[in-house]
């Protein structure tokens, strides 16, 4: 998923990605502030964290998160949120997708790496990452789940390389995020500008002026 997919709220609010390839909990704990100052003028933060601190730690101690430690960091992430003006109801967990094992034992042997992560351990913490957000009051998406259900029988399509989300996951992961963000933006005024069309050729100056349109119902 890019930011990109969200061009139908670019004239409500900015649309920033934050991503860190191969990254854990930990790591990302660590970076929050320095990311995130104040959030007063945020208007949804989306953590989408947990896959690598999946990673079994026999196998892979380097990007590899105990459970309970990736719980905490979960939960000291959102209290730092709301340390700077970004409530709960601003929030949005997204636990981490299945795993295409045997594609992603194959793009690791690639690499000379051997295969440490399987399903059977993310599950626990696509479960941790639900409890985290349900017991924080923050919306959660278990990727895990939804990505199983949509197709059964070939959900792996969803995986490009047995981790990563192809496009068809990328567009259902934005179509499970994008209701929730638009009720959290949805009172935010929409920034009007004219059609093309509709500026002055002559004197462009006169008729390019944006102005704040408030919802409706507000």
């Amino acid at each position: 998923m890019n930011t990109s997919q969200f061009s139908s709220e670019v004239r409500r609010c900015d649309v920033i990605g934050r991503g860190f390839s191969g990254y854990n909990s930990r790591w990302l704990r660590i970076l929050l502030p320095q990311l995130l100052q104040k959030g007063d003028d945020i208007a949804v933060l989306i953590i989408f964290i947990g896959a690598n601190d999946a990673n079994d730690v026999t196998l892979n101690r380097q990007q590899h998160v105990p459970l309970d430690e990736y719980g905490k960091n979960l939960e000291e992430m959102i209290n730092y949120a709301k340390s700077i003006g970004i409530p709960p109801s601003r929030i949005i967990l997204i636990a981490p997708p299945p795993l295409n094992e045997a594609e992603w034992q194959k793009h690791s042997e690639l690499k000379g790496k051997c295969l440490s992560l399987f399903n059977v351990l993310t599950r626990t913490y696509v479960d941790r990452c639900c409890q985290v957000a349900s017991s924080n009051g923050v919306d959660c998406i278990p990727l895990f789940d939804i990505v199983q259900r949509d197709d059964p029988e070939n959900w792996q399509r969803h995986l490009n390389d047995g981790l990563h989300l192809s496009a068809s996951g990328s567009i259902l992961l934005f179509e499970t995020l994008k209701p929730l963000v638009a009720a959290k933006v949805e009172h935010l005024p929409v920034l009007i500008a004219p059609y093309w069309n509709e500026v002055d050729a002559e004197n462009p100056a006169k008729s390019l002026i944006l102005v704040n349109e408030t919802p409706a119902n507000q």
